[in-house]
């Protein structure tokens, strides 16, 4: 019986009214604000039901249920394994300094931010074999970042200043507030989007000049 206040938080009195080998039927008193949706929930097991006013014209129920069978203990979910990153925790950081004392900051108010990584197919195959034969081609590595709208914001105008002067930049990943690896890109686009009534929003899409390194401590 330890497991019934776990189970609903609301029990107040639990009676055992038969048990035998087959059969265990339990009647149990619950008190609770007055909730119409719970009353109908467990309307095809509540024996009796009573409503009092209580203080501040809150209403008070107690409900009288009788359960056939067995209490199942709840069994939590699982905690979530050490290794999962929520997206929040992945961000884009920008150099807003210079190519020899770089300044690494994160793009304002980001809500979204894709890595993408592929890897093109050399088709080898010949007439030798039905079955195709490929080997690993031309990497690529593009980001995607989309956000609210910061016009001062350093990161978005350096973003803006290497686009608009042919130049590429120096981007940063990290996760978690620990940088893990660096890369130069081109400023391929930047969008702003201004609705009518809503915030002002700001889309930027980058493609990596060669590959990733990762950072050095």
């Amino acid at each position: 019986m330890a497991d019934q206040r776990d189970l609903t938080q609301l029990v107040v009195e639990t009676d055992l009214l038969q048990t035998d080998r087959q059969r265990r039927l339990f009647q149990i008193v619950i008190e609770a604000d007055h909730d119409p949706f719970l009353q109908r929930s467990l309307s095809q097991e509540v024996v009796e039901t009573d409503v009092d006013s209580g203080p501040v014209g809150w209403q008070l129920a107690q409900i009288i249920i009788e359960v056939d069978g067995y209490w199942i203990a709840p069994t939590p979910p699982p905690p979530a394994p050490p290794h999962v990153i929520l997206g929040s925790g992945i961000i884009l950081l920008v150099n807003t300094g210079t190519w020899s004392a770089p300044v690494f900051e994160p793009l304002a108010e980001q809500r979204v931010v894709d890595f993408g990584e592929g890897s093109e197919p050399i088709d080898w195959s010949s007439k030798d074999s039905r079955f195709r034969r490929i080997m690993p081609g031309r990497y690529s590595s593009d980001v995607s970042a989309g956000g609210l709208y910061v016009p001062n914001d350093p990161p978005y105008l350096a973003l803006q200043g290497a686009m608009r002067g042919h130049e590429l930049i120096l981007i940063r990943r990290c996760e978690d507030g620990i940088p893990i690896e660096d890369a130069i890109a081109l400023v391929k686009a930047i969008s702003i989007d201004a609705p009518d009534n809503d915030v002002g929003l700001m889309a930027v899409g980058l493609v990596v000049d060669g590959w990733w390194f990762p950072v050095v401590p």
